[in-house]
């Protein structure tokens, strides 16, 4: 049973502890979570994009690791069959917490961030006149088929992985999962600095002009640099390159990489990250 402790976390849509990399960065700490016993490695690990439409209710697959579901508009109804945790959006620290019991339901608005072990959800529904649209974080092992980057349910649901990839290392429990969003500046920078654990990068707007500095790192480009277009295969980089990241393009860090990375434009840049490093 994988166990989870929550840590300090920022007020929602407002600034948070500025993760080692994120110098001269605007960064907003979606989420955070310590994983006590986390599966073993190797586990994917990723971010997706969730649209369900008003009226839909939809049965969910539970995921043998942790989850983290962000409403970032409407509102949705998860039905539990198991115990979790709900941090309300305010404007205020620390955060109130909601301890959700076994087998209930719990209402999530704009703002508000659910936190589960495996097999906490039974099923989700949209009871909202708008489409609730959430991203999606998820920790678990791999499965023996691959996961479809993109689909829409029976009921409506349309699917988007953002950014996902099997991480062979993780560093030792505990384990901090971090769900973060950046906004580079024009003219911005990122410094280099090893990593302690692996990373997901996703461009949601702008462009990323990444240098490989050490270590071993991937990549990904969409098919058009547009939030609905489906990712490629993750690809090396090789020590020394130099990759432009448009919108809808990944990059996969893993443990003990680094990087340089810039927004050599006169428009921001907006990042999804997610984190794994040692608690």
């Amino acid at each position: 049973m994988t166990t989870i402790a929550l840590i300090a976390l920022a007020p929602a849509g407002g600034m948070a502890q500025t993760p080692p990399f994120a110098d001269a960065a605007a960064v907003e700490t979606i989420a955070e979570l310590v994983v006590e016993t986390p599966p073993p490695a190797p586990l994917f690990f990723g971010v997706a994009h969730v649209i369900v439409p008003p009226g839909t209710i939809a049965e969910t697959a539970g995921t043998a690791g942790p989850r983290i579901i962000a409403i970032e508009s409407g509102t949705l109804t998860i039905a539990t069959d198991g115990t979790a945790t709900v941090l309300r959006a305010t404007a205020y620290t620390p955060q109130p917490l909601e301890s959700v019991p076994l087998n209930s339901e719990i209402v999530l608005g704009p703002g508000d961030r659910f936190l589960a072990s495996e097999s906490a959800i039974r099923h989700i529904r949209n009871e909202g006149t708008r489409p609730s649209v959430y991203l999606d974080t998820a920790l678990f092992p791999p499965g023996p088929g691959s996961i479809s980057p993109a689909f829409t349910t029976p009921e409506g649901i349309s699917f988007q992985l953002l950014a996902g990839v099997i991480a062979e290392t993780v560093p030792d429990a505990p384990l901090q999962v971090t769900l973060s969003r950046m906004r580079l500046p024009a003219n911005g920078a990122l410094p280099t600095s090893p990593r302690d654990g692996p990373a997901l990068i996703y461009v949601e707007a702008g462009s990323l002009d990444l240098e490989a500095v050490g270590g071993a790192i991937h990549y990904s480009r969409s098919a058009a640099p547009t939030p609905s277009s489906t990712a490629g295969p993750m690809r090396p980089v090789r020590i020394g390159d130099n990759l432009n990241l448009a919108a809808g393009a990944s990059a996969y860090l893993e443990l003990g990489s680094s990087i340089f990375a810039s927004n050599q434009r006169d428009v921001p840049v907006t990042l999804l990250m997610v984190e794994l490093g040692p608690a």
